[in-house]
């Protein structure tokens, strides 16, 4: 049904979470693998038990104890959020329309306690922290992209926020804390 699996991660039993992006957004979903194989919607509600929609769903990230992240692109520019879910209830929500315009990836920080989110065509990394309801901060990139990321240089050592990026596909944070990632347009 053009599901368009993009993001997904696994839980301490096993399952394995998919972010389905959908061709259509309002089809947009999280599914959810069993260890057995068997595929299933992750049902996503609120508290009053209202169902909570993903549009555009990129990414799932579960830390060590099973809470479920699920970043949102949106269907349009400044849409985007990141909601922290615990045993298919919203427990928290981070908007991500004040920093820049759409955002693809996340990763953790190396003790689970933050997370990056990697913009699309913005140039800049934001950070949540996952203990807390206060707003994603931009921790690198200018907010404006490059044009070529082989032959484009700028920056200064040391001062992420001086950086120019542009649309990230891939990262991890190493056990030291040291984040890669791959930026795809060169």
């Amino acid at each position: 049904d053009n599901a368009f699996p993009w993001g997904a991660d696994e839980d301490s039993m096993g399952n394995l979470y998919i972010a389905c992006k959908a061709n259509n957004y309002s089809n947009s979903r999280i599914m959810i693998c069993s260890p057995a194989g068997v595929v299933a919607k992750y049902d996503i509600t609120d508290a009053s038990g209202a169902t909570v929609p993903v549009p555009n769903a990129m990414k799932v990230l579960v830390d060590k104890n099973d809470v479920v992240y699920v970043l949102a692109r949106g269907a349009s520019a400044g849409k985007g959020f990141v909601i922290q879910v615990k045993n298919g209830v919203v427990q928290k929500k981070w908007n991500l329309n004040h920093v820049s315009k759409l955002y693809e990836l996340m990763c953790f920080n190396a003790d689970e306690s933050k997370i990056l989110v990697f913009g699309n065509d913005s140039g800049d990394i934001v950070m949540i922290d996952t203990a807390s309801d206060a707003d994603p901060v931009r921790v690198a990139g200018t907010g404006a992209m490059h044009t070529a990321a082989d032959s484009f240089t700028d920056g200064t050592p040391g001062q992420p926020l001086t950086a120019t990026m542009r649309q990230t596909e891939g990262a991890i944070c190493d056990p030291n804390g040291v984040v890669y990632f791959t930026d795809i347009k060169g």
